[in-house]
This record gives C-alpha cells, sequence and structure tokens, in this order.
C-alpha cells in the first residue's frame, strides 16, 4: 500500500477557536504532529495533500493562521 503524498502546516488559532479546529482535524485523515496550547495554541499538522476540503475549512475559520 502505498501512502500519499502528505505536506505540514502549521496552525495558530485563539482559545475560542481550539473546539471549531479540534473537531474538524479529528474528522479528517491527517494526522497530529506536534500541539501545545500554552500561551499561543498551535497545531503541526501532516495533511494528505488531496485534503483541499480540510485546507478550505481551516482557511474559512475566524482566528486561524495556516503556515506552510
Amino acid at each position: 500500500i502505498e501512502d500519499e503524498d502528505r505536506e505540514t502546516v502549521e496552525l495558530t488559532f485563539t482559545y475560542e477557536a481550539i473546539p471549531f479546529v479540534m473537531n474538524t482535524v479529528k474528522a479528517s485523515d491527517c494526522t497530529i504532529l506536534e500541539q501545545d496550547f500554552e500561551d499561543q495554541p498551535m497545531l503541526k499538522l501532516s495533511i494528505p495533500i488531496s485534503n483541499d476540503y480540510l485546507m478550505e475549512c481551516l482557511q474559512n475559520m475566524k482566528d486561524v493562521k495556516i503556515f506552510k
């Protein structure tokens, strides 16, 4: 079985956005590589390149910044 190419993205977001971000991430086909909820909530994700839907959802969320 071949694994699909993936990209690594880092998200920062507000505390208020945590439930929305986590629900979206957990419902998708991605892997959480790192997470930090101390000073500035942050997730580092490994996302299949074909998962445009997840990227679109995250981009449309208020208070979420994506770094590639």
